[in-house]
């Protein structure tokens, strides 16, 4: 979280006081226990703070099936901006951008609503940052490796209420990379969609006074 603070920091963001971090672990245990409350609690913050703040764009990981909590973060956004939509406050673009996908997009990809091009030396400054924060380092080595360098220099978000609220594929990746670490004894349960993530969405939306989510 030192790391987060020290680039939000850096390009002049801010994180509300209300939004406590929640450790991956935290959430994987909330979602084995079907605990919907911390979640519908952070919904309706987030929704009473886009009303409040007159909020006209919210951008957010798309759902990839890639990791329970980004995807489950994903919800929570949808979540929020229709109860601020019933609030009356109408978000103009609910925008999902690619975390463990390319993120320049793919060709057999939904169509962007909004790509940003980033020049040289903007896209340097990106790398360095990705760079310096150590505990992702591995990561955004990995995604280099993969994707190229040139691939980061496009900003590339999607109309999220297009996406719908399910993962493109189930099992999704994290179901199959669940059972392999629980084979290893690194985790003792593996988290599943259809068990405990759709469930868990739906209990959320219910807890807001929202419809089933939208497949």
């Amino acid at each position: 979280m030192d790391e987060t603070e020290n680039l939000l920091r850096a390009v002049s963001a801010t994180r509300v006081g209300w939004l406590d971090a929640f450790p991956d672990k935290t959430v994987y245990q909330l979602i084995l226990e079907s605990d919907a409350t911390p979640f519908i609690l952070r919904a309706r913050q987030l929704a009473e703070y886009i009303v409040a703040h007159k909020i006209r764009d919210i951008a957010g990981d798309m759902i990839e099936g890639y990791n329970p909590s980004h995807d489950l973060c994903r919800n929570v956004i949808n979540a929020a901006v229709e109860l601020a939509g019933s609030m009356g406050r109408k978000v103009a673009r609910n925008l999902a951008f690619a975390l463990a996908g390319n993120p320049g997009g793919e060709a057999k990809g939904p169509k962007p609503l909004k790509v940003v091009l980033l020049d040289e030396s903007a896209l340097s400054a990106k790398q360095a940052a990705a760079m310096n924060y150590s505990a992702l380092r591995h990561e955004v080595e990995l995604a280099l490796r993969t994707f190229g360098k040139e691939a980061f220099a496009s900003e590339t978000f999607y109309d999220a209420s297009e996406l719908g609220d399910e993962p493109a594929t189930v099992p999704p990746y994290y179901e199959t990379y669940g059972e392999k670490q629980v084979a290893s004894g690194h985790y003792a349960h593996v988290i599943r969609y259809q068990v405990h993530v759709k469930p868990l969405v739906a209990a959320i939306r219910k807890g807001l006074g929202l419809s089933a989510p939208k497949t």
